[in-house]
């Protein structure tokens, strides 16, 4: 464009390689100098594009270790309505599979027994999965079920990819809300390694409790990479 300060130039042409798989994800971006050769501009310059670019959410800026490319595909799931997980990632196109699938019982402490209005110490099932988008490591489920509810899940939980379809389809229970606390904190050790990702990346984590007939029936913690994923929230006019 006419005018238009060179950081932008150099912001737009970036951007537009990166949308074009010039640059891959994961990649990092050529160093600093040889920008400044390229565009033929000054290193604050190329500071000024490449911090529009992170703002943009095309890259990562680390010190000493590079510029590096993100997918920019973030999946987003809208909290208008309750929708699994898997479910919000096969509407955006994703290939969902599941690893690590694991089903115990355990007893209810206080705390998750408030939630569920059920008595301390009541068995609940524990299912936990670990989701994959596209092969790669993206949230980790962990659901906590009254198991009157659905007395034969252990018979054929390896089979679920969508935990509420299987809920409609197999046991006829319909999910009339649910609420959901989402937070943020950083990775531990364990939740970095099952994501592959670095202690201490960024994790979002959502705590729903889901209703049917009026009752509780599931805590589900979803613990889930914050670079892959977003939730989004339509609001409508003005408190009176």
């Amino acid at each position: 464009m006419k005018n238009e300060p060179m950081y932008m130039n150099v912001f737009r042409i970036l951007s537009k390689r990166m949308d074009a798989g010039v640059y891959k994800t994961d990649e990092l971006l050529p160093p600093e100098p040889l920008l400044q050769d390229e565009f033929q501009v000054s290193r604050t310059t190329i500071r000024k594009a490449m911090e529009m670019l992170a703002g943009e959410k095309y890259v990562s800026i680390k010190q000493g270790k590079g510029t590096k490319v993100l997918d920019r595909s973030i999946m987003s799931q809208q909290l208008n309505y309750v929708s699994s997980f898997s479910e919000t990632l096969i509407k955006k196109g994703c290939n969902v599979s599941l690893k690590s699938i694991n089903l115990k019982k355990v007893k209810a402490d206080s705390a998750m027994a408030d939630e569920l209005c059920i008595e301390a110490g009541v068995e609940l099932f524990l299912l936990e999965r670990v989701y994959l988008s596209d092969l790669k490591p993206i949230a980790i489920s962990r659901n906590f079920i009254i198991p009157r509810f659905v007395p034969g899940l252990g018979e054929d939980y390896m089979n679920m990819k969508s935990l509420y379809r299987y809920f409609e389809t197999h046991w006829g229970i319909t999910i009339e809300s649910a609420f959901d606390r989402i937070t943020a904190r950083a990775a531990d050790e364990d939740e970095a390694r099952i994501l592959d990702l670095e202690k201490g990346a960024p994790l979002l984590i959502d705590h729903r409790v889901s209703n049917t007939m009026g009752k509780p029936f599931e805590v589900v913690y979803l613990i889930i990479d914050a670079a892959s994923y977003e939730f989004s929230i339509f609001m409508r006019g003005r408190p009176v």
